[in-house]
């Protein structure tokens, strides 16, 4: 009888090891006709973190651009780096006046719950005044694309930064509502098709007659910030230059983990970027995504498989390349280092939360990724737990396409639902 069950057990995992050398040498085939009979480029790389052993690796080695999935190197810098809560002013309290100084914090007036700032500054009694300062990089990133300027997802980088450095506006019929109101000043109302801003000024043009809503960024200014931030507590705020006389306390606001997730789940370009400013700060006393950047290449992934090319936090770069292998090995290292209960919430959850919600449903979410998309360009990397329990790691992704981003999300859910059931 004992010899009986050795049998069974013996013939059920050869056909279990079957099944799944047949699934992935089916993958692999698809891949390699699919590149064959398309004009775009593709890789994807499978791996078994439990097991160290890869199953698939198709043009694996090979530089794509990474667009959004760049924000896993971002996030795993900032992880490595920060502390707890992020640091929301600096502040010193004299006999008669709040001194103040931004702090790349991007959570002020921005979505969040926490009112620690605004409440401090409410409560402040005596005149406030913020000091002149700003980062030290260029509002915008390398290889950005300048035309993106009225675009919600490309909002400046900034010291300061408040309601996420973006104005939301709607209008029905002739009223138009700005948020902050504070821009209401700055409408006109014309026949453009579009919601619109100058290139080089903080003005808006909106389309009369209809309802719409849209969020344009604002040009960014110390001057800005101080009006901005004195609409909201009803204070005036005077801007004068900065000096170093002063020993700054701190004023903390919201925890990372707060930024994380929303930066991961919704992919919030912002967020990435203000973020990496912060780690320069912290690393090289430098509000410069450049120094941070440097510092997670030489100190935290210098063992990546090829050395990348990465110039900015959050992908909007047309300049970043990464390979399929470059991110299996961060999110190999995020496996080991970071504890499971909180990686997977990090990130989006297949059919339930984000970038993810209208893909890959299931009775119970299987895949966690990290979209990437830009124009021609989608990628995806994370994590996919199979039918039977299995933990994996993938990374696909799909540049200089000429068909619709669904086609391609298609395919990639048709492979990932592949492995999914067969291994």
């Amino acid at each position: 009888m004992l010899k009986y069950r050795f049998k069974l057990l013996y013939l059920i995992l050869n056909v279990v090891f079957l099944t799944s050398c047949g699934t992935t040498h089916k993958i692999k085939s698809s891949l390699k006709h699919s590149n064959k009979e398309s004009s775009f480029f593709k890789g994807f790389v499978l791996y078994n973190p439990k097991t160290k052993k890869e199953i698939i690796n198709y043009n694996g080695k090979k530089f794509f651009t990474p667009a959004s999935n760049t924000k896993l190197f971002t996030f795993y810098t900032a992880y490595k780096t920060l502390q707890d809560s992020v640091v929301g002013i600096e502040y010193y309290k004299a006999k008669d006046s709040l001194l103040i100084k931004g702090t790349a914090d991007p959570s002020l007036l921005y979505g969040f719950y926490s009112t620690k700032i605004i409440d401090f500054l409410k409560n402040e009694t005596d005149s406030i005044y913020l000091l002149d300062e700003s980062i030290d990089d260029m509002p915008y990133g390398s290889g950005w694309a300048w035309d993106d300027y009225q675009d919600y997802y490309m909002p400046e980088k900034s010291l300061f930064p408040i309601y996420g450095n973006i104005v939301k506006f709607s209008i029905k019929d002739s009223l138009v509502t700005s948020t902050p109101y504070y821009f209401n000043q700055n409408i006109t109302i014309s026949n453009s098709t579009s919601f619109s801003r100058e290139l080089t000024k903080n003005i808006f043009y909106i389309q009369n007659g209809h309802k719409k809503e849209n969020e344009v960024p604002f040009i960014t200014s110390n001057k800005l910030v101080a009006e901005l931030l004195g609409e909201q507590i009803q204070k005036t705020i005077k801007v004068i230059p900065t000096t170093k006389k002063y020993d700054f306390k701190i004023l903390k606001s919201i925890s990372y983990d707060e930024l994380y997730k929303q930066m991961l789940v919704v992919s919030d370009n912002f967020i990435a970027e203000q973020l990496l400013l912060q780690v320069g700060k912290e690393v090289a006393k430098s509000y410069s995504v450049k120094a941070a950047i440097d510092y997670s290449l030489t100190n935290y992934l210098q063992d990546l498989p090829q050395k990348p090319r990465w110039v900015d936090g959050s992908g909007l770069s047309r300049y970043n390349l990464f390979s399929p292998n470059d991110f299996v090995f961060l999110l190999d290292k995020m496996y080991l280092e970071i504890p499971f209960s909180k990686l997977l919430n990090y990130f989006p959850a297949g059919g339930e939360s984000g970038t993810l919600k209208k893909w890959y449903g299931n009775e119970k979410p299987y895949v966690f990724a990290k979209t990437g998309s830009l124009s021609n360009n989608y990628n995806l990397s994370g994590y996919l737990i199979t039918q039977k329990g299995t933990f994996l790691i993938f990374s696909y992704m799909n540049n200089h396409y000429q068909k619709s981003t669904s086609t391609i999300k298609s395919d990639i859910e048709k492979t990932l639902k592949t492995i999914y059931n067969h291994f």
